[in-house]
């Protein structure tokens, strides 16, 4: 059993794409322990919804699924400094969900809403605007999705599912109640963006 910290736990994941997303979406290098924030709400649903035991506890990990480590926020409140933390099989399908979901709005705001990209520095670095291949690139890049060929088919598949037009009038509703989730998603693709640019600079 991988030995883990009383404030860590063995979180499954159904696929390295969402896997990809909570590395990205807490600032986490791959491989390292997520560090979850209450700031975002998939961390605080992570967060509410462990257990705790006295011993040990070996995490369920549905097939074909993947696991990494969490870490979790530091409480001072808290009397479960010496338990074990995991998540009970009723709650992992749940969790994967707002996982999802939170990737799915991640996904509509960076491709859909790039409003702010409009005052982006385009002509120093000798382009007009973005184009649709380069915000596919920057995504790919700054989420360090290695399969780009399943990467495409991915972003493909999501941007022409039938249900995209009802999806987005939820996620409208909820964006415009959560700027602060926007600007997050902003900062992270401008600074990809510049990123990649700067690499081919060099070059």
């Amino acid at each position: 059993m991988q030995h883990l910290q009383n404030n860590q736990a063995i979180l499954p994941v159904k696929t390295p794409e969402l896997a990809a997303f909570l590395y990205n979406t807490f600032d986490t290098p791959p491989g390292e322990p997520i560090k979850l924030s209450r700031s975002h709400f998939a961390g605080q649903f992570i967060t509410g919804v462990r257990s705790y035991s006295n011993t040990p506890k070996k995490q369920h990990i549905p097939d074909g699924w993947t696991s990494v480590v969490v870490e979790f926020p530091s409480d001072e409140n808290s009397t479960a400094d010496r338990k074990f933390c995991y998540f009970k099989n009723e709650f992992i399908i749940c969790i994967h969900d707002v996982i999802k979901s939170s990737f799915d709005l991640f996904f509509h705001v960076y491709f859909y809403d790039t409003s702010d990209l409009n005052n982006f520095e385009w002509e120093q670095m000798g382009m007009t605007k973005v184009s649709k291949l380069f915000l596919v690139e920057s995504f790919i890049v700054g989420l360090g999705l290695v399969d780009m060929d399943s990467a495409h088919e991915t972003i493909k598949k999501r941007e022409y599912r039938k249900e995209l037009a009802e999806w987005n009038k939820k996620r409208q509703r909820f964006l415009k109640k959560d700027y602060r989730f926007r600007r997050r998603i902003y900062e992270k693709r401008r600074e990809t963006l510049l990123n990649i640019l700067n690499e081919r600079f060099k070059k």
